[in-house]
């Protein structure tokens, strides 16, 4: 942090004779300069592809793109600047023009949407960035070294734990216990991940710093964070080209979303934050009401925004893990799904479009529903289970 300072005060030589330059042309050709949150991939990929869509719209501005200085995933910082005009030198320039007084016009953050695709940009423009062919077969050959053979179907798989905001140097000085309430135990997915080997499918367990290792030996299991030779470029190429990811919603799962495929949301919290936005199956926590031990019923669900640990204690709730078998349950539903192997009961699909149509009568339309992806869906396990409940 004290370099950035010093660096920022160094180059304010050049950087703020610069501001007041672009400042003068943007009263007659309007300039933008756009930072991308590039720290944590929650924003990075979401970010990143809302802007290479915004970049293929008819405009009359001269955008300029910049990263943050840590910068999550090379991989991903290296396809964007291969779809957008980044230049990180002008990182002092957007800096000097926020901090000095008067026109900041010309400074935008990466998303006008909260990092989410409300407007539903990613089905309209092509936001699904290459992969140069040299990084292509890199990728595929780590793959192939690991026993898989190019067409079989892989799901990626990612469990939230502390480990990589606690282990990061980025992060490590922060007390992350705020949002413990979305971790999840590995071996309660070690039904669901026997089962998709048994039906031929490859699982790649993701993550860069986990707390353990995976304790399931199947040729068909991928512990890709104890594994040697990965890179950002394989952990990119896997999450925007595997056949399915299931997650707890971390982050870099989103871009098997941008990239137009379905994402399986399991303990996923709160529900209020649903990602809407992308093709999605979701099934969030269990939750209780510790005074009455009473479960939430839908609309507590839809309403609950609690993005800390200490407001589901301060309300007296309990949050309660999905047991195996109902991920379990939940990854067969999610498989048929994308094989279309079985077509939803109507009584369910009738639920499901009850559930949006809540969603949007109690949220009022807000920040976060804007649009509902055609394809977004919530459980029928979890529906089923809220009817027992009732």
């Amino acid at each position: 942090m004290k370099r950035r300072k010093f660096l920022l005060i160094l180059n304010s030589f050049w950087a703020i004779p610069l501001v007041l330059i672009l400042r003068f042309i943007n009263q007659f050709k309007k300039i933008c300069i756009i930072k991308i949150r590039s720290d944590r991939f929650g924003h990075f990929a979401p970010d990143g592809a809302e802007q290479v869509a915004r970049f293929q719209m008819e405009k009359k501005e001269i955008f300029i793109y910049v990263f943050d200085y840590f910068i999550c995933n090379q991989q991903w910082a290296k396809m964007l600047k291969q779809a957008l005009p980044v230049y990180n030198f002008f990182r002092p320039v957007y800096f000097w023009n926020q901090f000095l007084p008067g026109n900041k016009s010309m400074n935008k953050t990466g998303t006008k949407t909260l990092s989410r695709d409300t407007e539903l940009l990613f089905t309209k423009y092509n936001v699904k960035l290459p992969f140069e062919k040299d990084d292509e077969f890199k990728a595929k050959s780590w793959l192939k070294s690991k026993g898989w053979i190019e067409g079989e179907p892989f799901y990626c798989i990612l469990i939230r734990d502390n480990a990589y905001l606690d282990k990061t140097s980025n992060f490590n000085n922060l007390d992350w216990s705020y949002h413990d309430y979305r971790n999840s135990k590995l071996e309660t997915y070690y039904k669901a991940i026997s089962w998709l080997t048994e039906k031929g499918v490859w699982v790649i367990r993701m993550g860069k710093i986990v707390e353990t290792p995976i304790a399931i030996h199947n040729k068909r299991v991928v512990d890709f964070p104890f594994e040697k030779g990965t890179s950002d470029l394989i952990d990119t190429w896997l999450f925007t080209n595997c056949d399915g990811c299931i997650s707890t919603g971390t982050g870099p799962d989103l871009l098997t979303g941008i990239y137009g495929k379905k994402i399986l949301f399991l303990n996923y919290l709160p529900l209020g934050s649903i990602r809407s936005d992308l093709n999605s199956l979701t099934y969030p926590k269990k939750l209780i009401w510790k005074e009455t031990s009473k479960p939430f019923k839908m609309d507590d669900y839809i309403l609950d925004r609690r993005f800390h640990s200490i407001l589901y204690s301060k309300d007296m709730i309990k949050i309660i893990d999905l047991t195996e078998d109902e991920i379990l349950e939940t990854t067969k539903e999610y498989y048929n799904s994308i094989n279309k192997e079985k077509v939803q009961n109507k009584v369910f699909t009738k639920k499901q479009r009850y559930f949006w149509k809540k969603l949007l009568t109690l949220t009022n339309k807000d920040k976060y529903y804007n649009k509902i992806h055609p394809e977004s869906q919530v459980s029928i396990t979890w529906l089923k289970s809220l009817e027992k409940n009732t």
